[in-house]
């Protein structure tokens, strides 16, 4: 109940920090604010990668708070993670630093971010490289490499999954 009550509260508490701030760091911020306001046990704790992406630009903006799985970035030619450090919001620290960060979705390239629930991706080097090679396929649509995805990693999972994909078309961005 408790994990369903945090949710529900950083849904609203995140709209509610992009009213007051559009830049992911200073969302994060208001964020671990507002958190620690609310006096929780201190085992409990939010991990949150936030990223702002210009549809038309192909622009992004992002911060991580202790998000343990790092978004991949292809280009075209090579796949790239991009990684942030940062601390889960939560009343470990007064202030937490969230480092914000940019990067550019070009034309023809895909933006994939995952949560911990595919299947060993902190155990499994593989896992990563086999990501990294699916999202150079070319050939294979948005959708089918979503599916393409949960099937090789996620068939059997225990946890629960959750992906975003975004590409880039000539000067379009699509999200599935």
């Amino acid at each position: 109940v408790m994990s369903a009550m945090l949710t529900v509260y950083l849904r609203q508490e995140i709209f509610s920090q992009f009213k007051a701030h559009q830049s992911p760091d200073l969302v994060l911020a208001g964020l671990s604010e507002s958190f620690n306001d609310l006096n929780i046990e201190g085992s409990l704790y939010i991990t949150v990668f936030l990223l702002v992406l210009d549809l038309k630009a192909g622009t992004f903006s992002y911060t991580n708070a202790g998000h343990s799985v790092t978004p991949l970035l292809y280009d075209g030619e090579q796949v790239d993670e991009i990684a942030s450090p940062g601390l889960p919001i939560s009343n470990w620290t007064n202030r937490p630093e969230f480092i914000l960060k940019s990067g550019q979705l070009p034309p023809g390239g895909r933006l994939l971010l995952y949560t911990d629930g595919l299947d060993k991706i902190h155990e499994s080097e593989l896992t990563l490289e086999g990501l990294k090679q699916q999202l150079k396929l070319k050939t294979v649509s948005g959708t089918q490499l979503l599916n393409r995805i949960v099937y090789k990693y996620a068939i059997n999972r225990t946890d629960d999954i959750t992906l975003l994909m975004v590409e880039r078309e000539s000067n379009k961005t699509k999200t599935l």
